[in-house]
């Protein structure tokens, strides 16, 4: 209580003192430092503190700046709308696209069933699948359709009341959108440190209407209504077979004994995590796939006019990620399996689902195809030999074509055009290649289109903009303000003057320094006021990008140990079968293992690409 009271008054009260006292005892150009001071005191208390909602505190810099003298209104608010954010919009239509036409789910359901059924298989596809689909899709998007596959996995393990009523039942104390600074068991919206606790409307993390909930159902955990996957797998065509008790071919299996039963408990604890932690990784991978990334691109933008392009970022990160996600896998695998009590684990189910979606349909291939041209022209915009965008005399941006491949998906239908052949040479050829039969000749007369009987929607709606994050855009938004009052207050300099004596460290400590401190402060805060706080501040120093600014901003992302440090992470202990106990041990190996390999990695392949 008393924490709270000092996070949502003392904080004010601080920043007020700050700068009354710079007007009155401190230089005229100190005295704007000292305001930015206590402005920078008053967001992060309130980040850290989830007084307001995150996207509320980001809104602050537009009210305190101008009133405390630190910049003009108009200034300030063209941070919350310059090039960055459009590179992330656009890619947030992208990305609502593939959710709203299932998409993401026929990858899930391809990469499961293509691991096979062994435990190292399995635990293989809940670590790939969500890795791979959180480069371009929301961190909390991912997870909250991954778990549902894999905690119907682990029922068959250990029966049909794991993340049922197995689940616990402890209410959150601030669930709502305010709520305190506690620890695992606070709100996630007042407990959640991360900034895409909005990012998925709360009918896509819960599975299932409240208004359809057994009178069993669990209530609230931090925040997150459990989840209910009886529903969910119902809806998704994996239904669990209660488990161990029978065989194949319906007969009764002899009893096992506890070890065995603890051993399927552990290995169904390790196919969840798994989902949250390699979205956490995956994020961490493209420029679009975690706000810290964008806020460096902004950040590089603003105080240095260097351009940090998507492939650039992409050959960087992609074999970073690749090898912590190998690590983590690994990891797992040892941790959470057991040889002598092997667990019995059947993934037909998958498969079946996934011959029950039939071919792709006409959205979801519109959809891949406007997603591979966005990906090629982000990843050829520069290039050795010239991009693009030099044909353009070097004026268009990676938002260009994020933007672009928005603005088609409003106008592309989600049926054939009147003009699409129903047969054809190339359609003769891919059925023939396909081993299909070849579809009977009809007469010239007769039509060959398939024509809709009422004019198609868009494959996206402006009603579909709705579900848009946009608490995560103001909140990269007011990050992109805060940077922005740091450079016009003259505080850059004086912080950059006294961490002067940085520049005599050795380099390899460096980046173990910069990324162990984000790695902590992450933990308890999100991860975008983390980078808004950090980035401003390293950017400026007079050394390589490598050794501390590219590492802090990668560790942003490093939230492995407690439930609240990331929406995934909140997802997985809501549904019961995780403690925070099961995340403590391996979130911090994560953490230690994550550190290490972004020092390293920003060390060699850094020095050569930044």
């Amino acid at each position: 209580r008393v924490a709270a009271w000092c996070a949502a008054y003392g904080a004010p009260l601080a920043c007020l003192a700050l700068t009354a006292g710079g007007r009155l005892f401190a230089s005229e150009a100190a005295a704007p430092q000292l305001a930015m001071l206590g402005a920078i005191v008053w967001m992060a208390a309130w980040w850290v503190g989830e007084v307001v909602p995150l996207a509320a505190t980001a809104l602050v810099p537009l009210v305190i700046f101008p009133l405390l003298g630190i910049t003009s209104s108009r200034v300030i608010a063209k941070s919350y709308f310059n090039d960055t954010l459009m590179l992330f919009l656009g890619s947030f239509v992208v990305a609502l696209a593939v959710q709203k036409h299932g998409l993401h789910r026929r990858v899930a359901l391809n990469t499961l069933a293509l691991t096979g059924s062994s435990p190292r298989g399995v635990l293989l596809g809940c670590i790939l699948a969500p890795f791979v689909l959180s480069m371009w899709i929301s961190n909390t998007a991912t997870c909250a359709m991954m778990v549902p596959m894999a905690l119907t996995m682990a029922r068959q393990l250990c029966g049909p009341t794991v993340g049922g009523k197995g689940a616990h039942t402890e209410a959150s104390a601030g669930g709502g959108d305010g709520g305190g600074a506690g620890g695992p068991g606070a709100g996630v919206n007042g407990g959640v440190r991360d900034e895409e606790a909005g990012d998925v409307p709360e009918q896509t993390v819960v599975c299932g209407d409240s208004s359809e909930r057994s009178p069993e159902a669990p209530s609230k955990r931090g925040g997150y209504r459990s989840l209910e996957l009886d529903q969910e797998g119902e809806n998704q065509g994996l239904r669990a077979n209660g488990g161990s008790s029978s065989g194949p071919n319906g007969e009764e299996k002899p009893p096992r004994g506890p070890e065995w039963a603890a051993a399927q408990e552990r290995f169904a604890k390790g196919m969840v995590l798994g989902v949250a932690y390699a979205a956490n990784i995956g994020g961490m991978a493209t420029l679009i796939g975690t706000a810290p990334n964008g806020m460096l691109v902004g950040v590089l933008q603003s105080f240095t006019g260097k351009e940090l392009s998507f492939a650039t970022w992409l050959a960087f990160a992609v074999p970073l990620c690749c090898a912590l996600v190998l690590f983590l896998w690994l990891y797992f695998c040892y941790h959470f399996t057991s040889k002598a009590h092997p667990p019995d684990l059947e993934v037909s189910q998958l498969r079946t689902q996934l011959r029950a979606l039939g071919p792709m349909s006409w959205e979801e291939r519109t959809i891949s195809g406007v997603f591979l041209v966005m990906v090629f022209l982000w990843l050829t915009r520069h290039g050795p030999l010239g991009g693009w965008a030099d044909w353009f005399g070097g004026m268009p941006s990676d938002a260009v074509a994020s933007m672009g491949a928005a603005v088609v998906l409003f106008l592309l239908p989600t049926a054939p055009p009147i003009w699409w052949p129903r047969g054809g040479p190339l359609a003769a050829c891919l059925r023939r290649a396909r081993g299909r039969p070849a579809l009977p000749r009809v007469p010239s007369a007769s039509v060959r289109y398939d024509v809709a009987a009422a004019p198609s929607e868009p494959i996206v709606n402006w009603e579909d903009m709705k579900e848009l994050p946009w608490a995560v855009v103001l909140l990269m938004g007011g990050g992109f303000a805060l940077s922005d009052g740091i450079k016009e207050s003259g505080m850059l300099e004086s912080l950059s003057g006294g961490v002067v004596a940085l520049s005599h460290w050795p380099s390899w400590i460096l980046p173990l320094a910069s990324a162990g401190v984000v790695t902590v402060v992450t933990e308890v805060a999100s991860n975008t006021a983390t980078a808004s706080i950090f980035l401003p501040v390293l950017v400026k120093l007079d050394l390589p990008y490598n050794l501390m600014l590219i590492p802090a901003t990668l560790a942003c992302s490093l939230a492995f140990m407690l439930p609240n440090a990331t929406p995934p992470n909140a997802i997985v202990y809501s549904t019961g079968i995780i403690e925070v106990k099961d995340m403590l041990l391996p979130g911090l190996i994560l953490n230690v293992a994550g550190v290490i390999f972004v020092a390293l990695w920003s060390l060699t392949a850094g020095h050569v690409l930044f």
